[in-house]
C-alpha cells in the first residue's frame, strides 16, 4: 500500500466516525435544556456535519476510488454507528437517578467522543506530513482545534454538572426542567418509539440515507430507473423526495455520475442544517 493509499484509508475511516457521532450529538441534544451548554451541541453537530463535507471533498482531490468491499464495510460502520447512537437514546433518556445525571453521564461520553476523534486527527496529521500532503494535514489541525475547543468547553461543564446531581440527587432540589429540552417525554418512552424520536431530530435521517447511497445499486435508489433517466427528467423526480431520500440519491449521484445540475438541485433542496456543512 503506497502513502497515498493510506491516507485515504484514514480519511474514509475518520468520515465513517463523523457521520456516525451525528448521530449521537442529536441525541444528546434533544435531551439538554435549552442555554448555553445545548447551544454548544448544536453549534458542534453543525460543525461535525461541515466536517464530513470537507473530508467528502478531500477524498475527491485524491482521486479516492472505494472498491465495493471497502465501500460496504465503511458504511457498514457508519450505520452501526448510527444504530448504536439511536438504540443508546433510550438508554440515555433513562440513565441516572435525575436530569442532572443524565446530562453528566451524556457529557462524559462526548467527552470520550471527542478524545477519539482528537487522537484520529493527530494520526492522520502525522500520516499526512508523511506523504509531503499539506492539505490534508491542515484539515487534520483544523478539525482537531474544533474538537479541542468542543472538549475544553465540555470540561467546564463537569463541576456545575457535577454540583446539579448533588442538588437534585441528594438536597432533593429540582435543577434541570424536562420541559426544556425539546423531549420531555423521552424518559417514558421505549425501544422503537424512542429511535422513533431520535430520528426525528433535524439531520438525523439523511445521515442514514447518506450512509445507504454509499453502497446503494441504481436499484435501490427511490427513483426508478435512475441510470436511465436524463439530467430533464431526473430533476422533477428529485424535487419530490423527502430530506433521507435525497440524501441517499447525492450520495449515489456523487459516487457514480457527479452531474452538476444534479447535486445543485439536490443540495437547494435539502434543508439547511444539511447544506451548511
Amino acid at each position: 500500500m503506497d502513502m497515498k493509499t493510506k491516507v485515504i484509508q484514514q480519511l474514509e475511516e475518520i468520515l465513517t466516525l463523523e457521520l456516525a457521532l451525528t448521530q449521537t450529538l442529536a441525541a444528546h441534544i434533544a435531551m439538554t435544556p435549552r442555554g448555553d451548554h445545548r447551544d454548544g451541541l448544536e453549534r458542534h453537530l453543525g460543525e461535525t456535519r461541515r466536517q464530513a463535507e470537507r473530508i467528502r471533498s478531500r477524498l475527491r482531490a485524491l482521486g479516492a476510488r472505494r472498491n465495493p468491499l471497502a465501500l460496504a464495510y465503511g458504511a457498514a460502520q457508519t450505520v452501526a454507528g448510527q444504530t448504536v447512537a439511536a438504540a443508546k437514546a433510550p438508554l440515555d433518556a433513562l440513565r441516572g437517578t435525575s436530569g442532572a445525571e443524565k446530562l453528566l453521564k451524556n457529557t462524559k461520553d462526548e467527552i470520550s467522543s471527542e478524545a477519539l476523534e482528537i487522537a484520529s486527527y493527530d494520526g492522520l496529521e502525522a500520516l499526512a506530513r508523511e506523504a509531503e500532503d499539506e492539505p490534508t494535514a491542515r484539515l487534520a489541525r483544523d478539525h482537531r482545534d474544533q474538537e479541542e475547543r468542543m472538549m475544553r468547553e465540555l470540561r467546564a461543564l463537569i463541576p456545575q454538572l457535577t454540583a446539579a446531581v448533588i442538588a437534585e440527587d441528594v438536597r432533593g432540589e429540582r435543577v434541570i426542567d424536562a420541559s426544556t429540552t425539546g423531549a420531555a417525554d423521552a424518559a417514558g418512552m421505549v425501544g422503537g418509539r424512542a429511535v422513533e424520536a431520535v430520528r426525528s431530530i433535524p439531520g438525523s435521517a439523511t445521515v442514514e440515507g447518506e450512509a445507504r447511497g454509499a453502497v446503494a445499486d441504481a436499484g435501490d435508489l427511490p427513483i426508478a430507473r435512475y441510470d436511465e433517466l436524463t439530467v430533464k427528467q431526473l430533476l422533477p423526480k428529485v424535487d419530490k423526495l423527502s430530506q433521507e431520500k435525497l440524501a441517499e440519491v447525492d450520495a449515489y449521484e456523487r459516487r457514480h455520475r457527479g452531474r452538476k445540475q444534479v447535486l445543485q438541485r439536490i443540495q437547494r433542496r435539502r434543508e439547511p442544517a444539511a447544506t451548511s456543512r
